[in-house]
This record gives C-alpha cells, sequence and structure tokens, in this order.
C-alpha cells in the first residue's frame, strides 16, 4: 500500500528555538521551519520533522540514529562542546560512555536540550567492508580517476559496492559529526 510513497519520521520536543540551535549549529545539520514546525535535512532524503509540545515528556529510547565514521572523534568533539553521554545500568560502557559490545556497531548515547535520546554509531562491519573495498580497489585503478571513464556500478568489477565506494575527490580533515562552526565535514548515513 505505501511502498512507494515517502515516509518521514517525527518527534516533539519542548522548545523550538533551543532544538534549532542544538540541531542546526551544534550538529551541523541543516534545518528548516515553516509553519511552527522544525525539518531536519538529514543526508539521503531522510527528513525528521520536529514539533513543538507543550506538556512534552522525552521520549525513553532513541529518536536519532547518526552513523560516523569515527566514533572516538565524534564523542570527543561532541565532550569538548558540552554534550554529556549517558551511562546505562548492566551496559559494558567505557568512560566515556562509548559501547563496544553486543552486535556489529559501536555507539554513545546523548540528550538533545529536550531530554530526547540520540545515538552515535559506527557499524564496524560495514567499515571493515569499506576497507576491504578500498583495498580492491586500490589493485584496479592505479592512476588518478580523471585518467580512467566513469563505470557504472558494478561493471568493471562485478560488484556493486566497489563502484559506490570509490570517491577520490581530495577532502581536507573532516569532522564526523558535519558542518556548521564547529565542524567541517558533513553528517551523512551511508547506504
Amino acid at each position: 500500500m505505501f511502498a512507494d510513497t515517502k515516509v518521514f519520521g517525527a518527534f516533539a520536543v519542548d522548545d523550538l528555538a533551543q532544538a534549532r540551535k542544538f540541531y542546526g549549529e551544534m550538529l551541523g545539520v541543516r534545518v528548516s521551519e515553516q509553519h511552527g514546525l522544525l525539518t531536519l535535512h538529514l543526508a539521503g532524503g531522510r527528513d525528521t520533522r520536529v514539533y513543538p509540545k507543550p506538556d512534552h515528556t522525552p521520549a525513553t529510547y532513541t529518536v536519532l540514529m547518526i552513523q560516523v565514521d569515527d566514533i572516538e572523534a565524534a564523542v570527543g568533539e561532541l565532550t569538548e562542546h558540552g554534550v554529556q553521554f549517558e551511562r546505562y545500568d548492566g551496559m559494558d560502557q567505557d568512560e566515556r560512555g562509548v559501547t563496544r559490545g553486543g552486535g556489529p556497531f559501536i555507539a554513545a548515547w546523548f540528550k538533545d536540550p529536550a531530554g530526547n535520546i540520540l545515538e552515535v554509531l559506527l557499524d564496524h562491519a560495514r567499515r571493515g567492508r569499506r576497507r576491504a573495498t578500498a583495498v580492491r580497489a586500490r589493485r584496479h585503478f592505479r592512476a588518478p580517476p580523471e585518467a580512467h571513464p566513469r563505470k557504472k556500478a558494478g561493471e568493471r568489477f562485478g560488484d556493486p559496492h566497489v563502484c559506490a565506494q570509490l570517491t577520490w575527490s581530495p577532502s581536507p580533515a573532516r569532522s564526523p559529526l558535519g558542518p556548521g562552526p564547529l565542524t567541517a565535514g558533513s553528517l551523512r548515513y551511508t547506504a
């Protein structure tokens, strides 16, 4: 019924101005506001609506998961800017609040100004696949990418992930958190 229908998530906050400042300035997410609602324009076309609710009660579950390439850098940068990471009973977390056990993810949780739970995570299984892809790619591409014609995904290697993972654009040192006054990269979901 809704297979081809655009779907988006939403969550409530008690103060829209604080949410705009936190998500837009602190986290570097592109935001817009219209009709009293805030939209987080997340990478990959995953807009998420944030709406004010006067009797707001913070979510007791994770409302937004932010996949990063470097969990240590993300946690470090957020900590430097005053973010406190949550500690949970029964969960094996290091002194910074990062958990490395239980599955393919390394993660840490923190709260937005409204008390909603957010998570930064690193999918180390996916990261390992990307590293392997980069190694395979180096075997095939010895010259700069400009010297090679563009190939459709999978055409050269028979694996759509190989072509999808090849990015040869030089980039300055990037932050895992994204653009904005505190960072120089981009917040993104890897697909």
